[in-house]
């Protein structure tokens, strides 16, 4: 009880202090607080980092559990709309770590339970627009989300413009380390070429993007995808562009 911020005010902070910076929750305490976290959502709003960041994991926790419907009562979205955009990315990066490192069934669940419906609710403004910082994030999530990564690019792809450069080298290296360029060629390409479309500036790519193209499967039927990769790649600056284009054209013509 000593948690309610309504019956104890300002004191409550002595026991959330010490709890979101360095405690953890266990199912029965997510069952028996989730309530209290809702209480607390208005008094988080304006307090130093690391309470603030620390509260939002504990609220991806919460999320990412599955225990209860966040939906219900409208309990997520009281959450959110409280945050600015700043605060909102952070809570959505604190949950991109969360998801890194789900096994592919819970994945599975959490884009079904709440994620697709909360993100394509997001792109339509409710309760509140995307940021483009959010969807810097939001590329984290994408690229987390392997068993239903086509849907998440679809959605991601449609978010407001980032800088691409910031996020198309992490691309590339989580990328290195799964199989979507081989299971998923197609969604992975519409992923790059949104990263290079982003942004008016120039920024330095290193060659590790032929590495990538290596490893897809050699399909005509990808070579429009590929010939626009080449073409944002001229247009930023990358030196091999062209030379990268002629050997695209002779490789890739298996049915």
């Amino acid at each position: 009880p000593r948690y309610r911020f309504t019956e104890f005010g300002d004191s409550a902070f002595l026991l959330w202090e010490p709890h979101v910076c360095y405690g953890g929750l266990s199912r029965d305490l997510i069952l028996e607080m989730t309530p209290i976290y809702s209480d607390a959502f208005v008094r988080f709003r304006n307090v130093r980092n690391d309470l603030s960041n620390g509260f939002f994991k504990h609220v991806g926790a919460i999320v990412y559990s599955g225990l209860f419907d966040v939906n219900s009562g409208g309990w997520f979205m009281r959450f959110l709309v409280g945050l600015n955009d700043p605060q909102r990315a952070e809570w959505a990066n604190q949950m991109g770590f969360m998801l890194d490192g789900a096994p592919p069934q819970r994945k599975t669940e959490i884009w079904g339970r709440w994620m697709k419906a909360y993100w394509q609710e997001r792109l339509r403004g409710r309760p509140c627009p995307l940021s483009a910082k959010e969807a810097e994030e939001l590329v984290d999530w994408t690229l987390a989300m392997t068993p239903v990564f086509p849907e998440a690019v679809e959605l991601l792809i449609q978010s407001p413009a980032i800088n691409g450069g910031r996020k198309f080298g992490t691309a590339l290296y989580l990328l290195e380390q799964n199989d979507l360029p081989s299971a998923q060629p197609e969604a992975v390409l519409r992923l790059l070429n949104w990263l290079l479309s982003q942004g008016d500036e120039q920024w330095m790519i290193s060659n590790d993007i032929e590495k990538l193209i290596t490893r897809l499967p050699k399909r005509k039927s990808l070579l429009d995808l590929l010939n626009d990769m080449c073409q944002r790649l001229a247009k930023l600056g990358y030196a091999g562009a062209e030379t990268l284009k002629r050997q695209i054209v002779q490789d890739f013509q298996d049915e």
